[in-house]
């Protein structure tokens, strides 16, 4: 039923009304904040003039037709399974799907999926004890058919209303050292540890190095820059012909990479094609005629996904005191190389848009601390005030 009403909130009164969706919600200004009345009447006017504009939107609006189809049928017709084949967002879409988002939401009209509704789902998550940031990619996952319907095929006036999820807490991220790397030489086998020393040396992410080809490799064993272009994209077990950013960029490689690399063009068979599929920018198929670089002892492509099983694996048989992933190596060369180059060449050799992403990967290294304090000796010794 339609309302509108007041309620008491911190030094004034706020608005409140019931929206098409028969869902509560109060009355902001463009910026999303709730507005504080200091009259109650103000309050209740404000909600009610809300609450007529969204019906009346409701009402003529031709959006909202198919508004009682269920998330299930919304979840076949926005395809969200297959949207780019050349990603492995599909696969981890259907595994969402089918474990969390489907068995609660198949049957729900679209247009009763309220904030109540939402949030209970979203507490039924956390006791089942997952994780923060897997609960906010299946709240992504989950969001995908919704902005469909409006955006694409206009089933919806508008997305239900989102609610506000717990954030991630911000930890600190192991990374790795060339003391790091030490402890895992002989405790896990040689092509893999090759591989980690690789993605210490270089900052690619895994499966940039694991869809390395051959042609690649060679040009930069000439002059010095290695041009990433191609991706292993792991659970489907294809390439695809560009970055996570969609821009191809140059990597410089140093003595010891170059070193690691030819060694591994050495070993591979330059009148064979890779064998896996291959998908461009358009999602075009094509069968690829140079080898790719990295393969495992037994011939088979280095896949992402195996890198970090084997780290893991190291630690928990105690073959290891420190437990790392392969993006550790990534991270490794961030806080490596920040005492070395500038900001700005990290951001393009790591292929980031921004300082923000780059400091996710940024650590800071315990030396920083000597550094400082040697840096304060020294200028005490000399009689300077620091500056």
């Amino acid at each position: 039923m339609a309302s509108a009403w007041s309620e008491k909130y911190r030094n004034g009164y706020r608005g409140r009304y019931r929206d098409q969706y028969d869902t509560k919600q109060s009355v902001k200004d463009d910026r999303g904040r709730i507005i504080v009345y200091r009259r109650k009447s103000d309050a209740e006017w404000a909600a009610n003039e809300e609450m007529v504009k969204a019906h009346r939107k409701a009402q003529t609006s031709s959006k909202t037709v198919r508004g009682n189809i269920t998330y299930g049928e919304l979840w076949e017709m926005s395809d969200v399974t297959s949207r780019s084949p050349a990603s492995k967002s599909d696969a981890n879409a259907r595994s969402h799907g089918n474990a969390h988002i489907l068995p609660e939401w198949k049957d729900v009209p679209i247009n009763e999926i309220d904030e109540n509704k939402q949030k209970q789902w979203i507490n039924k998550l956390k006791k089942k004890k997952l994780s923060i940031s897997y609960i906010r990619r299946l709240y992504t996952t989950f969001r995908y058919p919704l902005r469909w319907a409006v955006e694409a095929v206009e089933i919806l006036n508008e997305e239900p209303p989102r609610i506000k999820l717990p954030m991630v807490p911000r930890t600190r991220q192991p990374y790795t050292t060339d003391a790091i790397l030490e402890e895992y030489k002989g405790s896990i086998r040689d092509d893999y540890y090759e591989v980690l020393e690789l993605l210490h040396e270089t900052g690619l992410r895994p499966g940039e190095l694991c869809g390395l080809h051959i042609p690649n490799a060679e040009e930069a064993f000439q002059t010095g820059w290695l041009l990433i272009t191609d991706v292993y994209v792991d659970k489907v077990n294809i390439i695809r012909s560009h970055p996570k950013d969609k821009d191809a960029r140059m990597v410089p490689l140093t003595s010891h990479a170059k070193s690691l690399l030819a060694k591994n063009v050495a070993q591979r068979d330059r009148t064979r094609g890779c064998g896996l599929p291959h998908y461009d920018a358009n999602g075009n198929v094509f069968e690829c005629p140079s080898e790719i670089v990295m393969r495992t002892s037994v011939g088979n492509p280095m896949r992402p996904s195996q890198i970090s099983e084997q780290l893991v694996n190291a630690h928990k048989r105690g073959k290891t005191q420190n437990r790392r992933s392969a993006y550790a190596a990534r991270r490794g060369w961030v806080v490596w190389s920040s005492k070395h180059i500038s900001v700005m060449d990290q951001l393009a050799i790591m292929g980031h848009a921004d300082l923000k992403t780059l400091m996710l990967y940024h650590q800071i290294d315990p030396s920083v601390r000597t550094a400082l304090d040697q840096a304060r000796s020294r200028g005490a010794e000399s009689g300077a005030d620091g500056e």
